[in-house]
């Protein structure tokens, strides 16, 4: 588990080690879009496409939904988040992973 407080931290540390899943926060410094633009990203980027990205959020609603989705989101997780939800919702990514090897995520370029 690594945590960072900023995107450009976040990036720099998923280039030196790809994880098995981002957990991301939907929001920050109050720009609401953080999330959605930091799975677009990864979505667009070959290295880093099959890492399964989790978004934080306060609200969760149809349209957060879509949003999340059209955005490459593997999933939302409810915040505050309690660590039973957390396992919940982790756990399916978790073995898919394991069972599908070919989803895992690609090692970084170099």
């Amino acid at each position: 588990i690594v945590c960072v407080n900023d995107a450009p931290s976040a990036k720099r540390r998923i280039v030196l080690e790809a994880p098995a899943v981002i957990v991301c926060t939907g929001t920050i410094n109050g720009d609401q879009e953080f999330g959605f633009r930091f799975c677009q990203e990864l979505s667009g980027h070959g290295s880093f496409s099959q890492i399964p990205v989790m978004l934080l959020c306060d609200r969760i609603d149809g349209s957060i939904i879509d949003r999340a989705s059209a955005s490459g989101a593997r999933g939302l997780i409810p915040w505050p988040i309690e660590p039973a939800a957390l396992r919940l919702r982790l756990t399916p990514v978790l073995a898919q992973l394991r069972d599908n090897p070919a989803a895992a995520p690609l090692p970084p370029e170099p």
